[in-house]
């Protein structure tokens, strides 16, 4: 489970690493932290019933960072 979150939120980070590079402005960030948020949550439907999305603010030199939780599909209840 841990490794399919993981690959989830690295598949995203990896789509959207070309546009940190061109986001300067503080609307360019908040465009950057929006698509990781978007493409973190798409990743994941297949992991969690409603995935919730945490966009690290800084991520790294190279790539936007998230946390990807929520109540796993396969938990019964």
């Amino acid at each position: 489970m841990r490794s399919a979150i993981l690959l989830a939120a690295t598949v995203a980070a990896t789509l959207s690493a070309g546009a940190a590079a061109q986001a300067s402005s503080p609307d360019a960030w908040k465009e950057f932290n929006a698509e990781v948020e978007k493409k973190c949550a798409d990743a994941a439907q297949n992991i969690f019933r409603k995935p919730q999305v945490a966009v690290d603010p800084i991520g790294s030199e190279n790539f936007g960072l998230a946390l990807v939780y929520g109540k796993a599909q396969a938990v019964k209840g």
